[in-house]
């Protein structure tokens, strides 16, 4: 995926391979994009903070501690 995550496409119909600082964005994106537990073979992966849905409180120093060690 671009940068705008869109999926980049060479003028001869191969695929763009995306390397560097963009592969890195994209791996985070990916996480931030997952709910934890939706990746079968890594369900200990992904966003543990509910996604589209607006906690009653602040989600707890543990969930953003458990992600940023996810992008680390």
């Amino acid at each position: 995926l671009t940068e705008g995550r869109d999926i980049a496409v060479s003028p001869n119909g191969d695929l763009g391979i995306i390397f560097g600082d963009e592969a890195v964005i994209n791996n985070v994106l990916d996480l931030i994009d997952s709910p934890e537990g939706s990746w079968q073979a890594h369900p200990e992966l992904g966003n543990p903070i509910p996604i589209g849905e607006i906690p009653d409180s602040n989600p707890s120093n543990l969930a953003i501690e458990r992600f940023i060690a996810q992008i680390k």
